[in-house]
């Protein structure tokens, strides 16, 4: 474990979201390590994903419901990702922010130290 890991479940966390296969296509918007994931960002990578897969739901319900009324076309997208946010806020997002504000302080102080050596 690093220095600047809190925990084993932080770790974990930040090894989960540092994988590219996670991403997917949203893998250029991913912050770099040092930088925090501001919540403006998560929920619109987040609004991304699940309006897709909540479309694909959708459609999913709509052949399973063999005529019954469905719910309108927003609202398992909408609820989606709402629940996907809670999670990432409960979970990834904290260790993330640990993670970043702890590498930002270490580089300000090795740049710092840089410019007093020269």
């Amino acid at each position: 474990m690093a220095h600047w890991e809190d925990s084993e479940t932080d770790r974990r966390y930040n090894e989960l979201s540092d994988s590219d296969g996670l991403w997917g296509p949203f893998v250029c918007f991913r912050p770099a390590r040092s930088q925090p994931f501001t919540r403006s960002r998560a929920l619109s990578l987040i609004a991304g994903f699940c309006s897709v897969y909540g479309m694909l739901l959708n459609f999913a319900i709509a052949l399973g419901s063999h005529g019954q009324r469905l719910p309108k076309v927003y609202v398992v997208p909408m609820t989606l990702t709402l629940i996907t946010f809670a999670a990432f806020e409960l979970t990834l997002g904290p260790a993330w922010n640990r993670r970043a504000f702890l590498l930002a302080r270490r580089n300000h102080y090795l740049a710092q130290t840089r410019r007093e050596l020269d």
